[in-house]
């Protein structure tokens, strides 16, 4: 059973598992805050075709919905959802770092597009 806070109920993910294609995935999220995140990478996405620029931006999203938690119930555990989102962002970010380390060549200029 899902818990209070989510968006997406059960019956809706199944409908989104059974969409076709990628973009009908983003139009079915419409309505919900999802969809306000991944508007922008829409455009990214049909010129590379690369999901990943989903991923990041639900990424950034969360990160922005931490930080407001963490403003809006400073004496709940928003301050503590803040500290353990940005740790994760910091790990996730240091390994995106290794990884373009580890191609030989990878210009600093994508890596730092490619950072949380």
């Amino acid at each position: 059973m899902l818990e209070e806070g989510y968006q997406l109920r059960e019956w809706k993910l199944k409908d989104l598992m059974e969409s076709p294609d990628v973009t009908n995935v983003i139009s079915g999220l419409e309505g919900t805050k999802y969809a306000e995140a991944l508007a922008d990478a829409i455009g990214e996405y049909n010129e590379t075709g690369n999901v990943a620029v989903f991923e990041r931006a639900l990424d950034v999203y969360l990160v922005k919905h931490a930080k407001s938690l963490a403003s809006k119930k400073p004496l709940g555990v928003g301050p503590i959802i803040g500290y353990v989102s940005q740790k994760e962002t910091e790990i996730k970010n240091l390994k995106i770092i290794t990884r373009a380390k580890r191609e030989v060549g990878f210009p600093n200029s994508k890596i730092m597009e490619m950072l949380i």
